[in-house]
């Protein structure tokens, strides 16, 4: 037998009713404040995202409610009502609610969901079993179960959605929606971009670029910077523990105006992209991001890639640079610290200068003479290999990268150089785009 069941907020449901024993109803109406609290243990110890929600004293409320349902269940298994309550559904949009205000996912109040049914239909097959019960008998119940479940899911869902489009509106919704398709590894169809583009009111550009802010601290939310781009109607995020922000068409005019609008805080703009590639963009614009956190740029708050694009090939895999390195300056190895910074930086600025000795020596400031004594050292170093081009260009791109690397520790050891500075409210009134 199948109930339909239809309200105001949720899809009509197709129910199956199957109705159990009398007696193994009476026995599991005596399981059932053991059963929430095992369900509410289990969520605690198995779904971590939900812990905090658990806490006293929502923990004896929402095992309360879970009582609530089980008991519910119960009663439409015999015979009763099949229309939830509305108290019980209250409870599950409530849930959804909190959980979405409290900063938490609708995927983790599913799984919670998922591993009630598992642990109340376990439940059920045990008390069965102890009553002489075959297990057989009480199959079909357990599509009636999932189904209930199903329902309570769909209430929570309602639940959180409200609480979205309450906190946010439903228009910036869509914009974050579309700018995490566009900002997604896995490119998604062109039909996608379309319609979801179409949906937050927002014109495709030919071409993208995609800011990088430092990542939220201790799970807070990064307050986003106070005024919207002037005439650029960018997408932007800040929701998330790793804010971003998507500029169409960019240009080198926008940059003062970009920076204006960052008033000071500390972020990467990557390069500029096809449509298509925004991903790319934001990849290297996360990747130079973490390499100004240990150092690379100094101390500017706004650094770009495309001014940095060197630097970027070179360390873009630290562990192979590194390895390179080793090879190439094997040589050296015994040398002094001392020795070996003044034998690289002059080979360095040796092949930076094509061979040059007057103009190496310049570079370094040094008398050309010391570079001539320090290149025979190097020749004895290295022997013929130095005359191999393209040892000669290995070994330009290893220095290179050890300069890098030895800037950046040396600003580390003098403090985090690009810490995001706490911004106060802007005194400029601000224009959010993404409202409706």
């Amino acid at each position: 037998m199948y109930v339909r069941r239809v309200n105001s907020h949720t899809p009509a449901i197709e129910t199956p009713r199957h109705f159990l024993p009398g007696e193994l109803v009476l026995s599991m109406e005596k399981e059932l404040p053991s059963l929430a609290e095992e369900t509410v243990r289990a969520v605690r110890a198995r779904i971590p995202a939900l812990v905090p929600a658990l806490e006293d004293p929502c923990r004896a409320q929402i095992q309360a409610g879970v009582e609530r349902a089980l008991r519910e269940f119960l009663n439409r298994l015999s015979g009763g009502p099949a229309r939830l309550g509305e108290e019980t559904a209250d409870d599950c949009r409530e849930l959804g609610r909190n959980e979405m205000r409290r900063g938490g996912n609708l995927e983790a109040l599913q799984a919670a969901f998922r591993l009630a049914a598992r642990l109340a239909w376990r439940r059920c097959i045990d008390t069965g079993s102890r009553m002489g019960i075959e297990p057989g008998l009480l199959y079909p119940v357990a599509e009636s179960l999932f189904a209930y479940i199903d329902e309570l899911a769909a209430h929570c869902a309602e639940g959180f959605s409200q609480a979205q489009l309450h906190a946010a509106g439903e228009l910036r919704l869509r914009r974050q929606r579309l700018l995490q398709i566009l900002t997604a590894d896995t490119p998604a169809p062109l039909q996608t971009v379309t319609e979801l583009a179409l949906a937050a009111a927002w014109r495709l550009p030919q071409t993208v670029q995609v800011v990088a802010f430092s990542p939220a601290r201790h799970g807070r939310r990064t307050a986003a910077p106070a005024p919207v781009l002037e005439s650029v109607d960018a997408l932007a995020d800040f929701s998330g523990p790793d804010p971003l922000l998507l500029i169409p068409e960019p240009g080198p005019q926008h940059r003062p105006a970009l920076e204006k609008y960052l008033d000071g805080r500390a972020a990467v703009v990557g390069p500029p992209v096809a449509l298509e590639h925004a991903a790319v963009s934001l990849r290297w614009a996360r990747r130079l991001l973490a390499l100004g956190a240990r150092g690379l740029g100094g101390t500017d708050t706004v650094m770009y890639c495309a001014d940095n694009l060197m630097p970027l090939m070179l360390l873009q895999d630290e562990v192979l640079i590194r390895t390179l390195t080793a090879r190439r300056l094997a040589p050296l190895a015994h040398l002094t610290p001392k020795q070996h910074e003044r034998v690289t930086r002059t080979l360095l600025a040796w092949l930076q200068c094509s061979g040059n000795t007057i103009e190496a020596a310049r570079k370094i400031s040094v008398h050309p003479q010391t570079v001539r004594y320090r290149l025979r050292q190097i020749e004895d170093l290295f022997g013929s290999a130095l005359r191999d081009p393209d040892v000669r260009f290995e070994l330009e791109v290893v220095l290179r990268a050890q300069e890098l690397f030895a800037a950046m520790e040396a600003r580390r050891r003098r403090g985090t150089p690009r810490a995001a500075r706490p911004r106060t409210a802007s005194r400029y009134q601000m224009r959010d785009q993404s409202r409706p």
